[in-house]
């Protein structure tokens, strides 16, 4: 997992750090790296991504800065020289996007929003220039969205997922589509979340995807007397729901 090394390590300039993960990543036998894409926030876009403003539709090589384009292939050019395949984590931050265009975040799971057409949009032009390249790896949809209270249902971002997947595959068939969601949090405490209640959830975000793609945390896991890794004892009300509410 190295999420910041288009936005940091390249983007900024600093590409001997660049290097130095990368060759690291391939001397331990790693073949795949996970990258967050395109950046992390509204300013990300506006400084480093697009060319002026931020496309709703129509997107094309003319919507970025030419800046932006060199270090993407520059970015896809090192992978591939160390055999190393991108795992793609698109639309990184479910905050930003909406705020982009004065939607709220549950926008997310409104194909008549601003933000829906854009990830659609974005997703094809992504698939059209890189779908054969051979650093080419996986295309993640989103990286641990909230769901409940506020946001978009697990339903309904499973449905925009799965436009922006079907957009992608107009252009490549070959390449998995998934989506970095939570994992579940396994505790001892009544008011979580089932083990059951979670799959219900995370079948509806994945149907229309090839692959899930949990994330575990060992903060997650709340059972009692459980050791932490610096030797403490955790009790039987670690675990939090990071945020999520509501359960479906």
């Amino acid at each position: 997992n190295c999420f910041d090394l288009l936005r940091r390590r390249i983007i900024n300039g600093t590409m001997e750090q660049s290097l130095t993960k990368l060759n690291y990543i391939r001397s331990t036998g790693s073949n795949i790296v996970r990258v967050m894409y395109p950046g992390w926030d509204q300013s990300d876009f506006n400084l480093y991504v697009f060319q002026s403003g931020i496309p709703e539709t129509n997107i094309t090589d003319a919507s970025f800065k030419p800046e932006f384009l060199v270090k993407m292939d520059e970015m896809f050019e090192m992978c591939a020289q160390r055999n190393i395949k991108i795992w793609l984590c698109m639309f990184w931050n479910e905050l930003a996007l909406p705020a982009v265009f004065s939607e709220k975040v549950s926008a997310i799971g409104d194909r008549n929003s601003a933000t829906v057409s854009h990830m659609i949009s974005h997703a094809g032009w992504l698939a059209k220039r890189y779908s054969n390249h051979p650093a080419m790896g996986v295309y993640s949809i989103g990286n641990e969205y909230h769901m409940g209270e506020g946001y978009a249902s697990a339903e309904s971002i499973g449905n925009t997922f799965g436009l922006i997947a079907d957009e992608i595959r107009k252009y490549d068939s070959t390449h998995l589509i998934t989506s970095d969601q939570l994992g579940p949090h396994f505790s001892t405490n009544s008011d979580r979340e089932s083990l059951q209640d979670y799959c219900v959830r995370m079948n509806k975000i994945y149907s229309k995807l090839d692959a899930w793609s949990p994330h575990l945390y060992a903060t997650d896991i709340g059972y009692l007397g459980r050791s932490k890794t610096d030797g403490e004892t955790l009790g039987p009300s670690t675990s939090n729901n990071s945020g999520y509410r509501d359960w479906e």
